[in-house]
């Protein structure tokens, strides 16, 4: 048998070859799926640990296609644009561990811009350093857009100016259709925005967790200008300082530009608020709201501390349940405010908050009109205070307040209305009134878990 000898050097070279061209990125063939790994941990058609996003987006045909990150350690930065339909980022959950930096644009990770519909971001893991500005990390601006199952941890906060956003969707012009965001994990900071949503009609988010880390100011959802909303089954926890001077929001609905409709928020849970204007659910001029079915607790802002509605109208409040929150001296935990008709509150349970749990302002340049507050439990237990429901302004058309239960209040009325006129208050149950003396004693002795902002 003849023996056949290989040279050192030639063998060496081949191998480092070999390496070097596993390490490379290399441009597939246009093809609806492509693999990008990071050389070490994995091996795609693309391979770095400087993501080849871009790479691999120009590798797809123009009818999109998928583009999956395989397990490894990536970073980021500079954006990647999408520019056709029906393309998905797609990583292997928390084995995906994507850095990111900021880049010269106002975008860092990617944008799907007008043209990419039906985009999808989905099981990817994200730690942001944002620089100053408004940025944001991913940008949505087709229609029918999804984000799922992601985890996104701001890295850097109180020393940055201007809101950093994790997820925005938007079109320059006009409006998107079809905006999802669901089960992904947001860990906020110091001016951190989770999603941002505006001029988009099909708003839906569910599943997620927001927890805020108590930055501030700190905000979970920020939708503005649109319309058919959903926010169901989310978890908000831990938004703004104890005592700071900066507003923070678990959901702020804002249509200050025109009345928007058909919100719905249903089954979520809002955990502990700090700060001057916080508020776990604050809604804008919307119509056809319902908010049921949701846990409000420990929402302690200096003013409308759980839910504040703003010249609303045709809107349910119901079946939630709100405790252990506190507005501060001159602040409720539920408010409503401006010109509002067909606003209903029922079946509420308002339960252990430090302060009135249900105000109600009438603007003096125009009558609200069809409020009612029916079989609602208020029970202060060991808070008591003077009144569950505080109605002030004299401009009401048909306010009905009737059926409501009342526990542990101070001896009195605990429903006090400024002006009678137009106001029907009927049915209502007193129950275990705590005497004048006892509770003007432990009103001196209450010692307040938070004041005003300081100076």
């Amino acid at each position: 048998m003849k023996t056949v000898i290989v040279p050192l050097a030639i063998a060496f070279v081949s191998a480092a070859s070999w390496v070097w061209a596993m390490a490379e990125p290399t441009m597939p063939e246009r093809s609806a799926l492509v693999s990008i790994g990071d050389g070490i941990v994995s091996i795609g058609n693309l391979n770095g640990r400087t993501l080849p996003l871009a790479k691999a987006i120009e590798a797809l045909p123009p009818s999109g296609g998928r583009i999956e990150i395989l397990p490894g350690n990536y970073e980021a930065a500079r954006c990647a644009v999408v520019s056709i339909p029906n393309v998905t980022i797609g990583g292997s959950g928390n084995s995906t561990q994507i850095s990111v930096e900021s880049g010269e644009g106002p975008v860092d990770f990617v944008l799907a811009d007008e043209n990419a519909s039906g985009f999808v971001l989905e099981d990817c893991a994200f730690v942001w350093s944002p620089a100053d500005g408004e940025r944001a990390l991913v940008a949505c601006e087709g229609s029918n857009s999804r984000v799922q199952n992601c985890g996104f941890v701001l890295d850097k906060g109180g020393e940055r100016e201007g809101w950093a956003t994790f997820v925005a969707f938007g079109a320059r012009e006009g409006a998107i259709r079809g905006s999802w965001v669901a089960g992904n994990m947001f860990t906020l900071g110091d001016w951190c925005r989770a999603v941002r949503v505006e001029r988009a009609v099909g708003v839906h988010v569910a599943d997620n967790r927001f927890e805020g880390e108590l930055g501030e100011p700190t905000e979970g959802v920020y939708v503005r200008n649109c319309n058919q909303q959903q926010y169901v089954g989310n978890s908000f926890n831990s938004f703004g300082k104890r005592n700071g001077p900066h507003a923070s929001y678990g959901i702020f609905v804002d249509n200050t530009a025109g009345d928007m409709g058909h919100l719905e928020i249903t089954g979520n849970h809002l955990h502990t608020f700090f700060g001057s204007g916080t508020c776990a659910v604050k809604c804008v001029r919307t119509i056809y709201a319902t908010i049921t079915g949701n846990v409000f607790g420990r929402c302690q802002g200096w003013g409308n501390s759980a839910i504040h509605l703003s010249e609303t109208s045709a809107t349910n409040l119901a079946g939630n349940q709100i405790e252990n929150c506190d507005g501060g001296d001159d602040g409720v935990v539920v408010a409503v405010t401006g010109y509002s008709s067909g606003v209903t509150v029922s079946s509420n349970n308002f339960a252990d908050n430090y302060v009135t749990e249900l105000g109600i302002i009438a603007p003096e340049n125009r009558s609200s009109s069809g409020v009612a507050v029916l079989s609602n439990l208020f029970d202060a237990r060991a808070h008591p205070h003077e009144h569950g429901i505080e109605v002030k302004g004299t401009s009401f058309e048909s306010l009905f307040i009737a059926n409501n239960a009342f526990n542990d209040y101070a001896e009195g009325d605990p429903v006090s209305i400024e002006a009678m006129d137009g106001a029907i208050v009927q049915g209502n149950m007193v129950l275990s009134p705590t005497p004048r003396e006892q509770y003007e004693e432990l009103k001196a002795n209450r010692r307040r878990k938070f004041g005003p902002p300081k100076d």
